[in-house]
């Protein structure tokens, strides 16, 4: 009777261990896995900060003129950002002609908390642009992203004559 009791804990033990071993080899599994792949990320994202750091500083052509801005692909940090919004104030021109659309983009942008200091028509004209004095580029380049929903701005435009910070014009395309 002792040897059948022995074997039904034997088999009861095996049917609880068997099962949580099984849980622990492929928890551990995936864990390694994960941890791996956050290696990777971080690998890659080094790599893009060392690109970024060799390829210069965006925006810093030192020009005064109105051109396109020579800024590289490399996205502005928050630290940038959070340096610049405070500082920056922000025009928004309907050079379209459809009632309303200036302040729409006013909405868009006080909720994303930037300072818009003026809303006004503008002569129609062909191409929407963003201008934007110098060393506010970064700034100019996360806004571009963050209206583009509401319209496609091809073109970021140093200029230092811009009557704000930045300039947002809202043309016909």
């Amino acid at each position: 009777m002792n040897s059948r009791i022995v074997q039904v804990i034997y088999g009861l033990s095996l049917l609880i261990l068997v099962p949580i071993g099984g849980y622990l080899f492929f928890s551990n599994r995936t864990l390694t896995q994960n941890t791996n792949s956050q290696f990777d990320r971080l690998n890659q994202v080094e790599d893009r900060l060392k690109q970024i750091e060799t390829q210069g500083k965006p925006g810093t052509s030192g020009s005064t003129d109105s051109k396109p801005s020579t800024q590289s692909e490399a996205s502005p940090t928050p630290a940038q950002i959070n340096e610049l919004r405070p500082k920056a104030d922000i025009t928004v021109l309907n050079a379209r002609g459809t009632a309303g659309l200036a302040s729409k983009f006013r909405t868009r942008l006080t909720d994303l908390g930037y300072k818009v200091t003026k809303v006004d028509n503008a002569t129609l004209q062909k191409d929407s642009v963003i201008k934007v004095k110098p060393g506010f580029e970064p700034l100019a380049k996360v806004i571009q992203g963050q209206i583009k929903d509401l319209n496609n701005f091809p073109k970021i435009e140093t200029d230092s004559g811009a009557e704000s910070t930045v300039v947002i014009i809202i043309g016909q395309q």
